[in-house]
């Protein structure tokens, strides 16, 4: 162990005495001092450290003069641990310097201000700043606070790494200190000139703010950088204003909207095609995209200059068809191909649902012929509209021949879809094809966490139950309960007909019991006294 330390000072010797060139002049006693006990060249320290008991001694004595520069406090001291630190971080080997750097740093450990002064020397090397703030904190050696995050967050934005200085800022004012972003902001601006820093910072600050769901404090920043000249992005406005329409839907985002780009605004950054279609967004999810706002949002989108693209027109025609205009819709579609804008995949499932919806399948299978013509990819969602519009209009053996052929293609269907489709084949006495896909779907998310949904599994048991077919329900009614899927009064309900059906009025009478037990008693129904004697009718 003695052997260890003394070898471990050795090494730090030729660190120290390289730093202590660059450091102010230490006290004369302090001079002589290591004059006469250590040689400057590690061969004439290694020479007389010839045995390990004198290493040991010499590792010792080198300690103490370590131990006795960092209890002497004051500014030169604090100055003295920051230079040995930064030498520490900047010469050593990668492995071998943060072992070195504790012993510089010794149980003290260091302040914040310390820190911050560490990372600002290190302002050209972003990475390895990191790399020592997380050290610093992970090891208890410094408990930062603004001050070393302030620097942290310049060295991040000087050296481009945007993801993790939002990353750290986002941290910075969601501390239960110094939590008000204005406290941040602050001390970023403190400390931007000693950082020799860029504007990057505060734009990265909003959109911390905002990645921190704090929309009011993000606005209050964008205010005062506005009263120092300073205006975040175009992509960061767009940010907030799409954060605000999400929070606290359309109004909010106007107003976000008209305090950042109205016209007496002076922030320069302009409104995008991105901006536009966050407002027109929100207007539909609140149903409202054929409304005064949404005309007055496609008013100030042309008097910007700003083209729409395809997400455009896609909000557009899910507004008019959510309002059963699908001519108007058609008629969108159409325009948009004229003036030069390819639809995509979105904008045909929106056209092919709402068709579907209309129950015009027809002119949806024929749209969707036409998506493939124009050589856009059919998505899983294009299926889906599809199978579920066929279900609907009872054409089983289409929607059937859609699944196997997205099947084929590799896509996935959302459990809803699937669950149409075994209802439709189940209503045509297709039990046994009903299984099948049901078998297909469970054999597909096995150990998965999308698993077939309950409709499914009470359509082919309603169809089993139906058939007489009632062991086979029986083993699928386990497999649904082993599934976390537990039976419901409509599951009951097909095994009490089944059973009647087929003169078991003994399994009925029992199963019916445990149905009032747990409060699983079905609705009455006008025809099930066709299927049940007159004493067991009454008990219904």
């Amino acid at each position: 162990m003695r052997l260890f330390q003394a070898n471990l000072f050795l090494r730090l010797d030729g660190v120290l005495s390289k730093t202590a060139r660059a450091r102010p002049s230490p006290p004369p006693a302090a001079v002589a001092l290591k004059a006469t006990t250590f040689p400057t060249s590690r061969g004439a320290l290694c020479s007389k450290a010839s045995s390990p008991a004198m290493a040991a001694a010499l590792g010792a004595r080198k300690f103490a003069i370590i131990s006795r520069r960092l209890s002497v406090g004051g500014a030169a001291e604090d100055e003295a641990v920051v230079a040995e630190a930064v030498a520490v971080l900047s010469e050593q080997r990668r492995r071998s310097r943060w072992g070195f750097l504790k012993a510089v740093v010794g149980g003290k450990g260091l302040t914040s201000e310390q820190a911050g002064k560490i990372i600002t020397r290190l302002k050209n090397k972003p990475r390895l700043a990191l790399r020592f703030f997380h050290w610093s904190e992970a090891s208890s050696l410094c408990l930062h606070d603004l001050s070393s995050y302030a620097p942290m967050a310049h060295v991040l934005a000087r050296g481009r790494l945007r993801r993790a200085a939002v990353s750290l800022l986002r941290a910075a004012v969601s501390r239960e200190e110094d939590a008000a972003p204005d406290s941040v902001l602050a001390a970023l601006l403190e400390s931007y000139r000693a950082c020799d820093s860029t504007p990057l910072v505060l734009d990265l600050l909003v959109r911390a703010c905002v990645q921190a769901r704090q929309l009011d404090h993000a606005m209050r920043v964008v205010r005062q950088l506005r009263a120092r000249a300073v205006s975040p992005a175009g992509a960061t406005c767009n940010e907030l204003v799409r954060a605000s329409c999400g929070a606290s839907g359309a109004a909010a985002g106007l107003a976000v909207y008209g305090e950042l780009f109205g016209g007496d605004s002076p922030m320069p950054a302009s409104p995008d095609v991105q901006t536009f279609n966050s407002l027109l967004l929100a207007l539909h999810r609140e149903g409202r995209v054929q409304e005064e706002d949404a005309d007055r949002i496609l008013r100030e989108m042309e008097r910007r200059g700003c083209r729409p693209d395809c997400f455009t027109f896609c909000v557009r025609m899910a507004g008019l068809c959510a309002g059963g205009r699908v001519a108007a819709a058609e008629a969108l579609f159409a325009e948009m191909a004229a003036v030069g804008i390819k639809p995509d995949a979105a904008a045909y499932n929106t056209l092919i649902g709402s068709l579907c919806l209309a129950g015009e399948i027809a002119r949806a299978e024929e749209l969707f012929r036409r998506m493939a013509t124009a050589g856009v990819a059919a998505t899983a969602a294009s299926y889906e509209q599809l199978i579920a519009g066929h279900s609907a209009a009872g054409d089983a053996t289409a929607a059937l021949g859609l699944y196997e052929e997205m099947s084929r293609r590799g896509l996935r269907p959302e459990p809803s879809a699937v669950a149409r489709l075994v209802g439709a084949l189940c209503e045509k006495k297709r039990v046994t094809d009903g299984l099948g896909v049901l078998r297909k779907e469970m054999e597909r998310t096995a150990g998965g966490l999308l698993l077939p949904c309950r409709e499914m599994f009470v359509s082919v048991i309603e169809g089993l139950c139906d058939e007489g077919r009632m062991q086979e329900a029986l083993e699928l009614q386990a497999e649904m309960a082993a599934q976390g899927l537990a039976p419901d009064p409509q599951i009951c309900r097909a095994f009490l007909h089944g059973y009647l059906r087929q003169g078991d009025a003994a399994t009925a009478d029992k199963l019916f019991d445990e149905m009032r037990t747990r409060s699983l008693t079905p609705p009455q129904e006008p025809d099930q006294d066709r299927w049940m004697n007159d004493t067991q009718a009454q008990r219904f």
